[in-house]
């Protein structure tokens, strides 16, 4: 490895992806210091990690024992809305399926709408989205986000209209 690479000060991260995963050894030699693993897109990681680790581990000690990290990236915290029981949504459906694909009921929710996010364990409705982690709602902020469906929709706080719930602007 060349020297310029062996004494820097700064780190080469690479994310391994599917694109990626046959190239460990030609970017160990092109100065990559540590292989992040996106724990969140892999099905099942107890199966698919541990030969791409132990890939990157033998790639590394044929390449000279070079001290080469792997980092696990994890998913932050999920945290579920109440169900919508029985609502009709906008578009005319009855609520099944939509959100998360599941068959969960779900409602609509348009660009520049606002809406209610409060603590409670009651099921939500029309403009009103509830999760019984109330510790949650009541850390947001105004200016705060809040990311509905794994990032797919973005609310934005506007107010606060108790210590328990906060009025929101869907973004996306």
């Amino acid at each position: 490895m060349d020297a310029l690479l062996r004494d820097r000060r700064t780190k080469i991260v690479a994310t391994l992806g599917p694109a990626s995963e046959g190239r460990i050894g030609e970017l160990i030699r092109a100065g990559v210091d540590v292989f992040r693993l996106n724990f969140s897109h892999v099905a099942d990681a107890a199966a698919t990690l541990p030969p791409i680790i132990e890939r990157i581990r033998a790639e590394a000690a044929a390449q000279g024992d070079l001290p080469v990290a792997i980092l696990g990236d994890l998913c932050g915290p999920k945290i579920r809305c109440s169900a919508f029981g029985g609502l009709r949504r906008r578009d005319g459906g009855d609520g099944e399926g939509a959100g998360d694909g599941g068959g969960r009921e779900g409602i609509a929710l348009e660009v520049g709408e606002t809406v209610r996010l409060e603590a409670s364990e009651r099921d939500g409705e029309l403009g009103v989205i509830r999760t019984a982690v109330g510790a949650v709602v009541r850390a947001l902020e105004v200016g705060h986000r809040v990311l509905l469906d794994d990032g797919a929709m973005v609310l934005r706080v506007v107010g606060r209209e108790s210590p328990d719930a906060v009025s929101c602007k869907v973004e996306i």
